[in-house]
């Protein structure tokens, strides 16, 4: 804890692309907590999904300070571009052991204690509940709905897992629970639009719609606070590396890669030999294995990441405001983690930090102006500090 001096509301973010939905959510967790600050944690240069987010981690984190937060930090890889559970898991334990005092999440339901009450099932994991979704598993459904159908079951038909904001919100708080966390949650219902929503509502859209219209080459203009300026990430040059990736592995170590079980490589092997990104998913999908999975493996692939991955110990600051600074200030003196400014080489001997470092370069060759293509750019760039004089140490 920080104290009373100073509080501080934690958000587990991509920004992928910021919109006005995000400064909403980020000036009301302000006001509803009373906190003095916002604390972002924001996926790198990969995501959940496992694809390339549509600007770099040092243009989203100035996004985000821009609408409204103080403090942006990075969540390392290896939790980045995990499932829901994993991804949660290391979004709550760095907020935990920085300190903040509220964690403030968006949720379809808009309703902290049905979310609550499914929460604990999960954190707890009844013998009878277990059994249930062993049952599922079993019977060919994918983990996700393996799941819903396991709860459904247990808690009734009014289970809140119907959609992506209401499953994260469910694992946010069961590792609270199990982390015996003293941050005390607060959601808030999405306004506009849902998740998948391919249409706007007002001003809002979500992240995905807009992706959507920025690949297409359409002004997102009226559904974002900021200017969005320069390239997308080149999505063909990543489908071929991830393509080169595939034919070069060879089964045994595919099996050794994360979220690869028994008998998968044999699909992911064969997958090789088709002819774009697409393809690839397409023959690999099943009933068991969803195409975001499938995704994330590939990039897994990609990355060579291994099923046994390091935890991250450490997290690093991406941007800061005035306030920002003072809260950081306060927060290397008490947190329980090593919270990194300025990346040298004694940050490789991090396991974890070398996915961040690989991330970066293999993000740069997604650029299109040959400038920007550069490795090593993740020891060149400085945190970024707006409207502040004061320095970080």
């Amino acid at each position: 804890m920080l104290g009373d001096i100073m509080k501080s509301v934690g958000i587990i973010a991509e920004y992928n692309p910021f919109h006005n939905g995000h400064q909403y959510h980020i000036q009301q967790s302000k006001n509803l907590t009373g906190a003095d600050a916002a604390v972002v944690l924001m996926s790198g240069h990969f995501t959940q999904r496992g694809l390339p987010a549509v600007a770099d981690k040092w243009q989203r984190a100035k996004w985000a300070i821009q609408g409204g937060a103080d403090l942006v930090f990075e969540l390392p890889f290896v939790y980045a571009v995990r499932s829901a559970e994993l991804f949660a898991k290391g979004g709550i334990s760095i907020l935990h052991r920085l300190g903040v005092d509220f964690l403030s999440f968006g949720s379809e339901i808009g309703n902290l204690s049905p979310l609550s009450s499914t929460a604990q099932i999960l954190a707890e994991e009844p013998a009878d509940f277990r059994q249930l979704l062993i049952e599922r598993l079993d019977a060919g459904l994918s983990f996700p709905a393996a799941r819903q159908a396991a709860l459904q079951d247990y808690l009734g038909d009014s289970v809140p897992l119907n959609s992506p904001n209401d499953i994260l919100a469910v694992e946010y708080l069961k590792w609270i629970y199990r982390l015996n966390s003293s941050i005390k949650p607060v959601t808030f219902q999405r306004i506009g639009t849902q998740y998948h929503d391919t249409e706007s509502a007002g001003k809002f859209a979500s992240a995905n719609y807009l992706r959507t219209l920025l690949y297409q080459g359409n002004d997102i203009s009226s559904f974002v606070p900021q200017t969005i300026t320069g390239s997308l990430p080149c999505m063909l040059t990543f489908e071929n590396l991830i393509l080169c990736s595939l034919r070069q592995l060879k089964k045994p170590e595919i099996v050794q890669l994360c979220d690869v079980s028994e008998g998968l490589e044999n699909r992911i092997k064969t997958a090789a030999n088709q002819p774009d990104y697409k393809h690839v998913i397409d023959s690999i999908k099943s009933k068991r294995y969803t195409h975001t999975r499938i995704a994330r493996i590939l990039l897994y692939c990609l990355f060579r990441f291994p099923k046994d991955a390091p935890q991250a110990n450490y997290v690093r600051l991406l941007a800061a405001n005035t306030t920002g600074c003072t809260l950081l200030r306060k927060m290397k003196q008490n947190s329980e983690i090593e919270i990194i400014t300025s990346l040298n080489r004694k940050c490789t001997d991090l396991p974890a930090m070398e996915y961040d470092i690989l991330a970066g370069d293999l993000y740069s060759l997604l650029q299109t102006d040959p400038q920007k293509r550069t490795g090593g750019k993740e020891f060149t760039t400085s945190a970024l500090i707006f409207d502040s004089p004061l320095q970080v140490e």
